[in-house]
């Protein structure tokens, strides 16, 4: 069953172009890369990243306009473990989920995950590929992270 979702998963990214990723390992969030094409007003897309930082591999999920987007510790330690369907060989050193800004001053919000799936308060390298991505966004110089 697990082979198969992932293949639907992988061709549903083909034809839109999202990652396929998040139907594999949160079927809670089976519709949400469907979603524009069903257009129900309670789903959303969620993007996903891998990316690098300074030798630190990173899982990166887009919750900003998905608030109530949750993992367990149990499935971050899934997600991040060395040969794991979505990190590889390698694995991830850490899980990042961007969510939208706590406070006015911001212009995002970064949660940070271990490769254990415990929280942790600062990590410089995701800082570093979080800003990139944002400010590739929005096209400007510079931005204020929670």
């Amino acid at each position: 069953m697990q082979m198969v979702l992932f293949r639907f998963a992988e061709q549903v990214n083909k034809w839109i172009g999202f990652a396929a990723i998040i139907l594999h390992y949160c079927p809670d969030l089976l519709f949400c890369t469907i979603a524009p094409r069903l257009k129900p007003p309670y789903m959303r897309i969620m993007r996903f990243y891998i990316m690098n930082g300074a030798g630190n591999r990173f899982a990166i999920f887009d919750a900003r306009e998905t608030a109530s987007f949750a993992l367990t510790a149990k499935k971050v330690k899934t997600i991040c473990a060395p040969g794991s369907d979505i990190m590889g060989e390698k694995g991830a050193d850490q899980l990042i989920i961007m969510r939208a800004p706590k406070s006015d001053a911001a212009d995002c919000f970064m949660e940070i995950w271990n490769q254990q799936g415990g929280q942790v308060d600062a990590c410089g390298n995701a800082t570093r590929c979080i800003a990139w991505l944002y400010l590739q966004e929005i096209d400007a110089g510079t931005m204020v992270l929670e």
